[in-house]
């Protein structure tokens, strides 16, 4: 791959069934500090961050697919984003 563009990983973000539901957990159970809340998507002071499955699934193919498409899915979002726009 030596096309000059070049992918970087940044971070795995889980999609999750229940966001408040998830967002407690990492809040409460792990320490992490919300940094940003957007409802759907939740980034933490590391640099983690959830994003609901159903949300995004609308984002990026226009329709919900369910909850049997999402269980133990994670997607590289911002690194794939990053990836195909620039």
């Amino acid at each position: 791959m030596s096309s000059g563009a070049s992918t970087r990983f940044i971070n795995p973000i889980p999609f999750v069934r229940d966001i408040s539901r998830s967002r407690e957990f990492y809040e409460k159970r792990l320490s992490l500090k919300v940094l940003e809340d957007a409802g759907s998507f939740v980034l933490f002071e590391t640099g983690f961050a959830i994003h609901d499955g159903a949300a995004l699934e609308k984002t990026v193919w226009g329709k919900a697919l369910g909850a049997s498409h999402m269980a133990g899915e994670t997607c590289c979002w911002r690194a794939a984003k990053s990836h195909r726009h620039g």
